[in-house]
């Protein structure tokens, strides 16, 4: 089972992205976060295979605030999307 976390401010967007994954994967298990810290929490809480985080969020919703912490608990980064400005870039942490 494939398990995505996706961080955003925005309802709606999480709402889209949430059905995008669900029509295209079998039985994913996803998970919300609307704002930095939770998405911090979340990330330390459980293991992820793709967090997808809008990197504007209110509280400093760039990666790299949860990276170094996830980094920190697992000893590797997660790859992670995101999305700003109509381009999505796709990244794998180092």
């Amino acid at each position: 089972m494939l398990r995505v976390l996706i961080a955003d401010d925005h309802a709606v967007v999480r709402r889209g992205i949430r059905q995008i994954l669900m029509e295209g994967l079998a039985f994913p298990h996803i998970g919300e976060a609307p704002e930095t810290l939770e998405l911090i929490r979340m990330a330390l809480e459980e293991e992820w295979d793709i967090i997808i985080s809008d990197i504007s969020m209110p509280g400093g919703g760039r990666t790299g605030s949860f990276e170094s912490n996830q980094k920190a608990k697992t000893g590797s980064a997660n790859p992670y999307c995101q999305h700003f400005s109509g381009r999505t870039l796709c990244c794998e942490s180092a």
